[in-house]
């Protein structure tokens, strides 16, 4: 979601309302947004095909004229995610196949950057150990209360109202892979289009 909409500000709310009461899980490392691929492993000429990429980004987003954006469904919880015995709190996103569509031919296009599949259609508000190993978990004690403190956040007409909620594509590259919780990656962009 662009910065300053409401589902936007509703998920920052809850990043800061969860992390003063629960603290901090990996959602918390990462600003809110909704990943189209996983990372991108790139050959040792990853400047020339990151410039490929951009630029056939910049062509397929360009060429759609009326792209319809992600709109918000519901809070759900995904239990025994990443592992068993801890919890993820999401926001499940109704996303046009036209994502998956640009996904897919960019990796037709660009073949020696691999593009690792990602699971689209959500943005994730609370996990633990997926990526940062900590003794932190989301039982399904927290999971039952993080969902509700989301739901009190953003069940707002606004959040709902895709003509409030612009989106864009950004793509970004990764430049501080921070190893603990509470310490946010910071990431580099490279470009952005607004929907």
């Amino acid at each position: 979601p662009r910065r300053g909409s409401p589902l936007y500000t509703g998920i920052k709310e809850f990043f800061r309302a969860s992390c003063a009461l629960w603290g901090p899980t990996e959602a918390h490392m990462y600003h809110p947004h909704s990943s189209m691929t996983g990372f991108i492993d790139l050959p040792t000429d990853a400047g020339a095909v990151i410039a490929r990429i951009a630029c056939h980004l910049h062509v397929l987003i360009s060429s759609r004229s009326h792209m319809v954006a992600p709109g918000v469904r519901a809070v759900t919880a995904v239990a025994d995610y990443p592992h068993p015995g801890t919890h993820k709190i999401d926001v499940a996103l109704d996303t046009p196949l036209v994502f998956r569509n640009i996904v897919d031919e960019i990796s037709r296009l660009v073949p020696e950057a691999r593009i690792r599949p990602k699971r689209m259609g959500h943005i994730s508000l609370a996990y633990c150990n997926k990526h940062v190993a900590s003794s932190t978990v989301v039982t399904a004690e927290q999971a039952e209360k993080l969902g509700a403190l989301a739901r009190s956040l953003l069940y707002m007409p606004d959040v709902f109202d895709p003509a409030q909620n612009p989106w864009d594509i950004a793509f970004y590259e990764l430049s501080f892979k921070s190893p603990v919780l509470g310490t946010p990656h910071r990431f580099t962009q490279i470009a952005r289009w607004q929907l």
